[in-house]
This record gives structure tokens, C-alpha cells and sequence, in this order.
């Protein structure tokens, strides 16, 4: 049965080690690394307020209009 670097993290943090993760990352391919241990486990692994501020808020909130549209946005605040 193949394995993802989602299943060796011994493997994967042994990399991370030589390399750094800079270049770890790099060299593999941000969405490979991001499909291969998945959303959740990286959001997860580095915090969703460090993960915010690095794509931005701003950024985040255009996709989410763009995504769910004003209206549906403003009765969702709206409920909560």
C-alpha cells in the first residue's frame, strides 16, 4: 500500500531537520505538502490565527464574498 508523507512523520520532520522547511517545502510544492498531509493537519499544525494573518484578512474576507456572496454573508452576522 503506498504511503503519503502524511503517514511518516518521522520521515517528513527528519527532512524538515536537514533542510529547514522553507526549502522542505520548496522543493516538494506547497500544494503537494498541503494535499499530501491535508487542510485540516496544516491549518491545524500552524494555527489558524498565524494562518490568517499570513494570507490576510482582508484577502480571506474578498474570497469569502466572493465565494458566498454579500447577502448570504450579511444574514449569516445576522443569526449570530
Amino acid at each position: 500500500m503506498p504511503q503519503t508523507l502524511a503517514d511518516r512523520p518521522d520521515i517528513m520532520r527528519e527532512l524538515v531537520d536537514i533542510v529547514g522547511i522553507d526549502k522542505f517545502v520548496q522543493g516538494i510544492g506547497e500544494e503537494k505538502v498541503i494535499r499530501s498531509i491535508g487542510e485540516k493537519e496544516v491549518i491545524r499544525s500552524i494555527g489558524e490565527k498565524e494562518v490568517i494573518r499570513s494570507i490576510g484578512e482582508e484577502k480571506i474576507q474578498r474570497d469569502l464574498i466572493k465565494l458566498l456572496g454579500k447577502e448570504k454573508i450579511k444574514k449569516m452576522l445576522k443569526e449570530n
